[in-house]
């Protein structure tokens, strides 16, 4: 039936020329021309698609024949005042058009731009220029139409009245869009609106799966980094009481090694030998000194810091001491830089003394001559202080060749105990620069060994 109706139409066109007929379902025969609003009496092409609508392909115009009437369809743009010559379609329903433009057969290299749909349409995240063309089902002459337009959620107000037919936007944000369009003809005045819904889909790192994956991803690190935070102040604090409490313990074996049986032992010899000699102011005084210093070892051991001036105040008692007790054998002078403040300046208690016992004790026992102990007190501008020991004693080589015996073993355990001290205070205490001493071999000119000189730093506190 429909190769007889499309055999029917071209003997018709044969015979009747320029006039556009067409006979509906082989009942009717009717005549459309210019007379009727179309734009051409000329049709070079009837083509019936898949849907069972009959197509016209005129001057740059086509028509489609519904029911009992001819409706222009579009002008196409590529196309316009151009010939199209015929029309078929693919097996996926697309439609294509031959025409002759500028005097030569055009055919076009893909299908066409334009999709006509009443469906929503959705877009992935990037496809967001869009451009639109608009029509008007019509039988007058299109130079009398006018457009205008409005993306509503994009635009904020409706395009001008225009009798062009294209509406350009580029650079959608994702989202729901609706494009309202409305047309007139100028001399009717009726306005037809239409409208068509566009949907840009976000990135899929907008996508609320995505967002909600983020936010549990992001809740759960930060859920593992608070509890790996606590568990490494946990640790540390744990770390830090263990120190503590090894500073702590290591002081008390400093204080049990200050006060060995040796040291207690030589000092009642000394104040027996006062006494027997009937030296009897010498031997209360140096009573009195001696229990000052175990009085201040005793009390001293049970702080972190104590004042400059508190630990000036021992050292003096304890050379005073030690000095009767190797009957002038040495001298000794303590001082202090006037920059610093002797009451402000803190420092760990029981750490000078065992440098000042290895000086008296190895450095002057084989002296043949006076033995000369400086004590001096520095401090810099950030307020590290130091403590420098300078003593003219036989160094520490021939010390170690001329005490080789059990002495030596009690005093290297209390400088162990004291080294031990040190690096521990560094971990525990220490608030940028650390705790550290270093001995250096004095010489004479000769070369010979002069001496023995050690440099104690003590951050500021």
């Amino acid at each position: 039936m429909i190769f007889i109706r499309r055999v029917l139409f071209l003997i018709i066109l044969f015979f009747v020329g320029m006039p556009m007929c067409v006979k509906a379902y082989l009942q009717s025969t009717r005549n459309f021309s210019i007379a009727d609003g179309l734009l051409s009496n000329i049709v070079f092409d009837i083509f019936q698609d898949s849907r069972e609508l009959v197509w016209f392909a005129a001057d740059a115009v086509l028509f489609e024949f519904i029911g009992e009437e001819i409706k222009f369809r579009k002008e196409l743009s590529r196309l316009q005042g151009e010939r199209i010559n015929s029309i078929c379609e693919d097996e996926k329903g697309n439609l294509w058009f031959s025409a002759q433009i500028h005097g030569e057969d055009w055919m076009p290299h893909s299908s066409l731009a334009d999709e006509w749909t009443n469906s929503p349409i959705e877009l992935n995240y990037g496809e967001n220029d869009l451009a639109f063309t608009f029509g008007m089902d019509f039988c007058q002459n299109i130079s009398n139409v006018r457009f205008r337009y409005l993306l509503d959620g994009f635009d904020e107000k409706w395009s001008n009245w225009s009798s062009s037919s294209d509406a350009v936007f580029s650079h959608l944000p994702s989202g729901n869009y609706t494009l309202k369009v409305e047309g007139k003809h100028l001399n009717e005045g009726v306005i037809i609106p239409s409208s068509f819904d566009i949907i840009v889909k976000p990135s899929w790192w907008k996508m609320w799966w995505f967002i909600i994956l983020l936010s549990l991803i992001f809740g759960g690190l930060v859920y593992v980094a608070m509890w790996g935070y606590a568990y490494f102040i946990r640790k540390r604090e744990k770390e830090r009481i263990k120190q503590s409490n090894r500073v702590i313990v290591l002081k008390m074996k400093s204080l049990q090694n200050q006060l060995d049986p040796h040291f207690i032992f030589n000092s009642l010899n000394s104040i027996q030998s006062y006494i027997l000699e009937e030296k009897k102011e010498s031997a209360l005084e140096y009573l009195s000194d001696f229990s000052n210093v175990l009085r201040k070892k005793i009390e001293n051991a049970n702080k972190d810091f104590i004042s400059l001036s508190d630990e000036i105040a021992y050292l003096q008692l304890y050379l005073k001491l030690e000095q009767m007790r190797f009957s002038n054998k040495f001298s000794y002078k303590i001082t202090a830089n006037t920059a610093i403040n002797p009451f402000k300046s803190k420092l760990p208690p029981m750490l000078i003394q065992p440098f000042l016992e290895n000086a008296i004790r190895y450095g002057f026992a084989a002296l043949e001559t006076k033995g000369n102990l400086d004590v001096n007190f520095e401090i810099e501008q950030d307020g590290y202080l130091r403590c420098i020991i300078k003593d003219n004693g036989v160094g520490r080589k021939k010390a170690k060749d001329l005490h080789e015996d059990s002495n030596i073993k009690v005093h290297h355990k209390t400088m162990i105990i004291t080294q031990d001290r040190i690096k521990l205070l560094n971990k525990v205490l220490s608030n940028g620069r650390i705790y550290e001493y270093f001995i250096e071999d004095l010489t004479d000119e000769k070369g010979f060994p002069s001496g023995t000189k050690v440099v104690i730093g003590f951050p500021k506190q």
